[in-house]
């Protein structure tokens, strides 16, 4: 499984984002810091996504987690820059 990302995530802004190669149903998960910010079950890869990533929130880290049904998991980190 691969997580390609678009752009960079910037606070206040939309992330895109989009989960390839998974098998079966893929769960998808988006977290600033600790907090869930978004979930998606995907059903049919390659899954395209966006992600609201909450003003204030620069220098943050954006966790992008996708499981699949298999249970591979695939985890992606980055920092939320400035908008």
């Amino acid at each position: 499984m691969d997580i390609h990302v678009d752009s960079l995530p910037m606070a206040g802004k939309a992330f895109r984002f989009s989960v390839r190669e998974g098998v079966g149903n893929t769960l998808i998960e988006v977290y600033v810091d600790s907090k869930l910010i978004h979930a998606h079950d995907c059903d049919d890869p390659p899954c395209h996504e966006m992600a609201m990533v909450p003003p204030r929130t620069r220098g943050a880290t954006l966790r992008v987690v996708a499981t699949d049904t298999d249970a591979n998991t695939e985890t992606l980190s980055l920092i939320s820059k400035e908008s």
